[in-house]
């Protein structure tokens, strides 16, 4: 495996805002090969939003009008976690009500084309930060490709243990944005994905690099174990950064999936079931987290239809989706 086989082409590009006061900083050189795998992922989800547009209409409107309802009667500086394709963010609707907008995702060109769709005016309020929520894929991006770089046949079983050895030292970070300076900060089904992009962006490379192996990273049970705890390490920090960069009368949202269910579609009505075993998105103590470090004045569920149905032997329709809570939130009065 030669250099060139794993690109270190690096993109980078600087963030700018129309206050030239605000000071900002460069965006990572993520390598190119983590972009693509982002990008592949972000394509999936709005293929997935095209072709299901009518089925996601009512968790659209639905977190819509709650990520309204928190942010009512605020002004100044919103902070946006993974716009994404903007599908649930009334991105407009922010725009105009605060001075300033940051979106934080690590999608900058799925970021930059759901702001075009803003007018020039209320495009001058936005700043797009490229960044990993967790601190924690960059790094590790840039070891495992290097170390591939570096020993030209590294063995499978080679590169596992350096998928292992990344993961066991992995902490997560939280971003360089200002304490106390956010008004509002709206977090839409962040929550539960935060380390779900390391995973996919690690099967990428594997299947990249092995695409002959039978046995797989994510079939390693020590693997497993690992990714859990990262993800309830992010899980946990979530609420806590938020609440870091929100000044003292700030408010937030946060939604996010809680358990996968099964969907099933039969007379253009929907059945939402749990699954057996059951499919927890969300470890329960992130949860019990957010109530410690935010008085939640709302909270409310509702059920996602994410996923495509197919047709069953009985001609009723069987997909998936998602239980969904979403919280409106206030800093703790002193």
């Amino acid at each position: 495996m030669s250099a060139s086989a794993v690109s270190q082409s690096l993109r980078s590009s600087q963030d700018h805002s129309s206050d030239e006061t605000r000071k900002e900083t460069a965006d990572p050189r993520f390598t190119e090969i983590l972009l693509r795998a982002v990008y592949s992922e972000n394509r999936v989800i709005r293929n997935n939003l095209t072709a299901n547009r009518g089925k996601y209409k009512s968790h659209r409107i639905k977190s819509k009008n709650l990520i309204l309802e928190a942010a009512n009667g605020l002004s100044g500086e919103c902070i946006v976690i993974g716009l994404g394709n903007g599908m649930d963010v009334p991105l407009k609707r922010l725009t105009k009500q605060f001075d300033h907008v940051t979106v934080i995702d690590i999608d900058r060109e799925t970021c930059e084309a759901t702001v075009s769709k803003l007018s020039d005016n209320l495009q001058t309020k936005v700043t797009i930060k490229q960044r990993d929520l967790t601190g924690t894929l960059d790094p590790i991006a840039k070891k495992l490709e290097t170390f591939l770089e570096q020993d030209p046949k590294p063995t499978h079983a080679n590169f596992c243990n350096k998928v292992l050895e990344l993961i066991r030292i992995a902490i997560v970070q939280r971003l360089d944005l200002p304490e106390g300076e956010a008004s509002f900060i709206c977090s839409s089904l962040v929550l539960s994905q935060q380390i779900s992009l390391l995973h996919f962006y690690i099967l990428t490379l594997e299947n990249k690099f092995y695409p002959s192996e039978t046995t797989f990273i994510n079939s390693n049970p020590e693997y497993n174990v690992l990714i859990s705890e990262l993800a309830n390490q992010a899980q946990s920090d979530h609420p806590k950064h938020i609440r870091y960069w929100l000044n003292e009368k700030g408010k937030g949202y946060i939604s996010t999936t809680v358990e996968k269910v099964s969907v099933l579609e039969s007379n253009d009505r929907l059945a939402f079931r749990r699954m057996n075993p059951p499919r927890l998105m969300v470890n329960p103590s992130a949860i019990g987290k957010i109530s410690e470090i935010f008085d939640v004045f709302k909270k409310e569920m509702w059920y996602w239809y994410s996923h495509p149905a197919r047709e069953s032997c009985d001609c009723d329709k069987i997909g998936s989706g998602f239980r969904v809570h979403g919280m409106l939130l206030e800093t703790k009065k002193t």
